[in-house]
């Protein structure tokens, strides 16, 4: 088993386990009816958790030629990987037995959980381009500025409570992300 094929079914198996806390989040909420109160804002932010899912899952295969993985980036590999799940996991609420759900004021609950493990993520991804990729699998879009634009929406969005700055916020990021994924699952 080569070192590419050991790491992609380790990040198939913890997106795959994130992608299945959000489905089974959503299916439970989708059950209770009437009993849930929905919002946009997490509705797009599942969204965009969905796109960062695909988004590194498409990415990791960038990595398919190297030969050598060390302790250390094997390490950041996975540290980077359990950031993404546990963004999706506080997305959407637990399932339980709560009488009524408000998806809103778990959004504004979750949102330093769900933000500061993509600010995690994103730090880890970016720091392993630049410390063990070659300098033509940096993509433009994790130039400095790129990066220093999204931790700061990542921050704000930690921080400010104003509903329009959240859907616009998630809107942005989840276009960002489309027009990475878009050429890769087209070409």
């Amino acid at each position: 088993m080569t070192p590419f094929e050991l790491f992609f079914g380790l990040t198939t198996v913890i997106l795959g386990l994130a992608l299945t806390h959000l489905a089974n989040a959503m299916q439970f909420l989708l059950r209770r009816g009437r009993a849930v109160r929905w919002a946009i804002e997490p509705v797009l932010q599942v969204t965009l958790i969905l796109m960062i899912v695909v988004f590194v899952w498409t990415d990791q295969w960038t990595n398919r030629n190297e030969a050598v993985f060390t302790v250390g980036q094997s390490i950041v590999q996975v540290l980077k990987l359990l950031a993404v799940y546990v963004a999706a996991a506080a997305v959407l609420p637990e399932p339980g037995e709560h009488a009524s759900t408000d998806l809103r004021e778990h959004y504004l609950a979750a949102r330093r959980v769900s933000y500061g493990a993509l600010i995690a993520g994103f730090v880890l991804f970016t720091a392993y381009r630049y410390m063990f990729l070659p300098p033509e699998h940096v993509p433009l879009f994790n130039s400095l500025f790129a990066a220093v634009g999204i931790l700061a929406l990542y921050a704000l969005l930690m921080i400010v409570r104003a509903r329009f700055f959240h859907i616009g916020g998630l809107a942005l990021l989840c276009i960002a992300y489309a027009v990475q994924i878009l050429p890769r699952t087209i070409g």
